[in-house]
């Protein structure tokens, strides 16, 4: 008679037991939120939570407030994957009665950061229980993990500053350089609740943005003629601008170009010599981004012709598309299976939003 194949090793138990811990640790993050660059009590409980477990090399400070964790399993032969998760907050005001609420005015976890720190720590105090032998139902796993706690990602992008100190030498253990592969998550409440959403391909936007001035020259509201208007240039290069996406870019396509903000003007009989406007750039292709980009500046040149006005454009690249690879979503696709059932795993609502994680697909 053949002897039962061995269970594949599973977290699941483990995960279970420690999700009470999770949910305590996500909620006491949400109620002290830290914006980029200062998520200096964040990374202290981080490197709190995973001291208490020796298989951890643990180093803080990567690039400011970043912290990176190495687990090696068994011989540490197989693979080496790096995990990462994201840790500062927005500058929102959060308005809840929740007991965990945000206590920092005007600064809350509203996209969910929180709750990956609290799961990639779980994630790292379960595997470097592992390593300790205390997990039997991970026993026989053989590899390296490498826990990325990233700052910034909201502005500043913290993925290539932590890019950027492991190039300087200044992360002693590595950061991504002897990598396999690389993967991150986003709470997304577009989906059902206990989904899981992945696919190969672009699955975020760049997030581009613009500004631009509009400079004519000043005079009296009662004698237009001898002014140039930059009140009135401006709503013609803002319903110009309209046609960017809708004339320019296959409609097969994604792209958005959203105007923001519009200054200008300060008094009732006074023609404007200034107005201000500015706003952003999301595409899911780097071709496209590249062709809203010149048609925008080609617009503005136009409509400054047309009427007379100079109109200066700066145009600013924010983060790259985020792809995924397709070997790596197979992995994570047949991981969710096993977890929520064929039926939960799903092509993911593509979003237009940004993400830099980007930054670390293409060295990986």
């Amino acid at each position: 008679m053949a002897a039962a194949p061995t269970p594949a090793p599973t977290i699941l138990p483990a995960v279970a037991a420690a999700a009470p811990h999770m949910i305590a640790l996500r909620r006491d993050l949400h109620a002290h939120p830290e914006l980029a660059f200062e998520e200096t009590a964040t990374a202290a409980r981080v490197v709190d939570e995973l001291a208490a477990h020796p298989a951890v090399s643990i180093e803080s400070g990567v690039a400011g407030t970043g912290v990176v964790a190495r687990i090696t399993l068994g011989s540490g032969a197989g693979c080496h994957i790096a995990l990462r998760a994201d840790m500062d907050a927005l500058p929102v005001r959060e308005a809840s009665d929740a007991p965990y609420a945000s206590q920092i005015d005007g600064v809350s976890h509203a996209c969910g950061h929180d709750g990956h720190v609290a799961i990639l720590v779980t994630v790292a105090s379960i595997l470097a229980a592992a390593a300790d032998g205390s997990v039997p139902e991970l026993a026989g796993l053989d590899g390296t993990v490498t826990c990325i706690f990233q700052p910034a990602e909201e502005a500043g992008g913290g993925a290539s500053c932590m890019i950027e100190a492991e190039a300087a030498g200044t992360v002693t253990h590595g950061l991504i350089a002897d990598v396999d592969s690389i993967y991150g998550l986003h709470l997304w409440n577009y989906q059902a609740l206990g989904t899981v959403g992945v696919a190969s391909g672009p699955v975020m936007a760049n997030s581009d943005k613009f500004d631009i001035a509009v400079v004519g020259s000043g005079g009296h509201g009662a004698t237009p003629h001898s002014a140039v208007d930059a009140v009135v240039v401006a709503g013609s290069l803002i319903t110009a601008l309209q046609t960017v996406v809708a004339r320019s870019v296959d409609p097969l396509a994604s792209a958005v170009l959203s105007l923001g903000f519009v200054r200008g003007g300060y008094a009732h009989n006074v023609i404007a010599d200034r107005v201000e406007l500015g706003g952003t750039v999301r595409a899911l292709d780097d071709s496209v981004r590249d062709t809203v980009a010149a048609r925008i500046r080609s617009v503005c040149n136009g409509v400054a012709s047309t009427f007379g006005a100079t109109i200066d454009c700066t145009y600013t690249h924010g983060y790259p598309a985020t792809v995924n690879a397709p070997e790596p979503t197979k992995l994570v696709a047949a991981a969710a299976k096993d977890v929520v059932g064929s039926a939960g795993v799903t092509d993911p609502y593509r979003t237009l939003c940004g993400e830099d994680f980007a930054y670390f697909t293409p060295v990986v």
